[in-house]
Order: structure tokens, then sequence, then C-alpha cells
């Protein structure tokens, strides 16, 4: 995954949980955006990785 196609990733994973939020009662929004932004940021590291080793593996090429 590039840098381009993980900035568009985490664009549309934004606006997922812009819409979920939205239609949430204010008493749930917070455990709600806590939950959602944990799991973003470990969907981003995972994604960095990989990035990473792919850049790795190019460069040895």
């Amino acid at each position: 995954m590039s840098d381009t196609v993980c900035m568009h990733y985490i664009i549309e994973r934004l606006a997922e949980i812009e819409s979920e939020k939205n239609n949430m009662s204010n008493d749930r929004l917070g455990k709600f955006a806590v939950e959602k932004m944990s799991i973003l940021r470990e969907e981003l590291i995972y994604n960095l990785g990989v990035n990473a080793i792919q850049k790795k593996k190019e460069q040895k090429q």
C-alpha cells in the first residue's frame, strides 16, 4: 500500500466513522469515539508496517 493509497484509506475510514457517529445518541458517542479511533490507530500502524516492509524489499531489488 503506497502512501497515497494509505491516505485515501484513512479518509474513507474517517468518513465511515463520521457516518456511524451521526446515527448515535450523545450518551454513546464518547465510548464509540474511543473504540473507533483505537481500531483505526491499530489499522494504521499495521498498514504503515506493511508499507515499510514493502519499501525495504523494493530497495533490495
